[in-house]
């Protein structure tokens, strides 16, 4: 196992992918980093063919529709991710005025599209967009412009340091006093969490340290984290052995005599629907030709900081693309396309079904 920190930055992580891919001569890069690094750094791998499991990035153009060699832990395509945000949020405020806080970049741009799309289909709503740097650390101005919109809810996407520097600057700097959804996974018992309390998000579909606390597998985890002397995070740490644990079964159902080529096929057999993960809820991931996200399930949800645990606050919705519940063939810009070499059964093929 070879780690490089690319610092999150593009141009660094495109030196540190190369040197791996050819110094190193790396088989597979396993979770590699955020959004803008891994845009940065595919093109080079699909020239390359070199697997990449579960990297932070849901951008359909490396992923949708014939990329063979990268797999995205995301659930879904980024205007997915966010249309099952903007669903949820309808769900209690048909209405809602929604600021949307996220990275100035392409991945920014489509979280923006799905959120527009789900607010069209089902509200009476209006959204809005403030971007941000992905370097910034300091949110205070665009929390203060976020204010000054006078939304129902205030949408965060982004790194962990910034959830939390926004969330303060909301309400300690801005005065607001309206609902905050996150996507960031920062850590609900860790330092400040006492800023996140109320603070809604949308669960997957994975077990942690606080949707599932007393599970036999999260206690196992937590463990093993305090054994190894490992920083724990009541989230990441169990999406973390999560990615290592599926990537291991790939590699068991693909074999010794491993080739680049066969374990792309073994994912294809390892995530079929039937096996489900240690840290998995009612949830089996799978991934086809046509689908290599992750998709998944979503429950609204709001942390309760006196608890230390969610209030559930609806049922739970599937956006899975093999099963024809996510974006693709059902949201503008991603229609169906017709039988191919690359797709024979076409890139939708639970429409025939």
């Amino acid at each position: 196992m070879i780690t490089r920190d690319d610092q999150y930055n593009p141009s660094l992580a495109m030196q540190v992918t190369m040197e791996m891919v050819e110094k190193d001569k790396v088989f597979a890069l396993l979770n590699t980093s955020g959004p803008q690094s891994h845009d940065a750094v595919a093109p080079y791998l699909i020239e390359n063919k070199v697997p990449s499991w579960w990297p932070w990035s849901g951008n359909p153009k490396y992923f949708y529709q014939t990329r063979p060699f990268l797999f995205s832990g995301f659930p879904g395509p980024d205007q997915q991710q966010m249309f099952a945000v903007g669903e949820s949020i309808l769900s209690l405020d048909p209405d809602a005025k929604i600021v949307l806080v996220d990275y100035a970049s392409t991945y920014g741009e489509d979280h923006f599209e799905g959120l527009q799309y789900a607010v069209q289909k089902g509200g009476q709503g209006e959204v809005t967009s403030i971007s941000f740097d992905p370097m910034t650390a300091d949110l205070t101005p665009q929390a203060v412009e976020a204010a000054a919109a006078k939304p129902d809810w205030v949408i965060y996407s982004g790194h962990e340091t910034g959830c939390l520097s926004l969330t303060r600057a909301l309400r300690q700097v801005a005065g607001y006093k309206g609902n905050i959804f996150e996507l960031a996974s920062p850590n609900y018992t860790g330092p400040n969490s006492e800023l996140l309390d109320g603070m809604y998000k949308n669960l997957p579909s994975a077990k942690d340290g606080t949707t599932a606390p007393n599970d036999p597998a999260v206690i196992a985890v937590k463990k093993l984290l305090e054994e190894e002397g490992v920083r724990y995070h009541s989230a990441f740490s169990y999406t973390m052995f999560t990615i290592v644990e599926t990537f291991v079964r790939a590699l068991e159902i693909a074999g010794p005599d491993l080739t680049r080529e066969g374990l792309v096929e073994a994912i294809y057999l390892a995530f079929d629907g039937t096996w489900t993960c240690a840290l998995c809820k009612e949830f089996a991931f799978i991934f086809t030709p046509e689908d290599r996200y992750g998709d998944t399930i979503s429950q609204l949800a709001c942390w309760s900081d006196a608890k230390q645990e969610y209030e559930i606050l609806g049922p739970a919705r599937e956006y899975e693309t093999s099963k024809g519940t996510g974006v693709i063939g059902n949201m503008p810009g991603f229609e169906c396309q017709p039988p191919s070499a690359d797709h024979p059964q076409g890139t939708c093929p639970w429409k025939s079904q």
